[in-house]
Formats: structure tokens, C-alpha cells, sequence
């Protein structure tokens, strides 16, 4: 799975993984406060569109 920060609401504090294929949906996965942090944090110093980064 590519998760990409399009796809991550730090408002909302929910990760959207996106629609499936076929009638298979994906999941909208809640934050808890210390992820919804780490991840504020990470975006702020992101330099590629992924939330994963190759070598990062």
C-alpha cells in the first residue's frame, strides 16, 4: 500500500486509505492524539508526497 499525505486529515484526525476495487472498501482508520502529533510533525518536514519515504 502507498499511503500518501492526500489521503491523511490531521483536522479530522482520520487516515483515508482510499477506495478499493470491486465492491472491497478500504478502511478510514481514526488517529489517537499522540499518532495525530507525530504525524503533524512529519508532514511539516515531508519532502515527497508520501508519508513514507524511500531512504527517509
Amino acid at each position: 500500500m502507498s499511503l500518501t499525505w492526500t489521503q491523511i486529515d490531521l483536522v479530522s484526525g482520520i487516515i483515508n486509505s482510499g477506495r478499493g476495487t470491486g465492491n472491497k472498501g478500504r478502511a478510514i482508520v481514526p488517529m489517537i492524539p499522540e499518532l495525530r502529533a507525530e504525524m503533524a510533525r512529519a508532514a511539516s518536514i515531508r519532502t515527497t508526497d508520501n508519508v513514507i519515504e524511500y531512504r527517509g
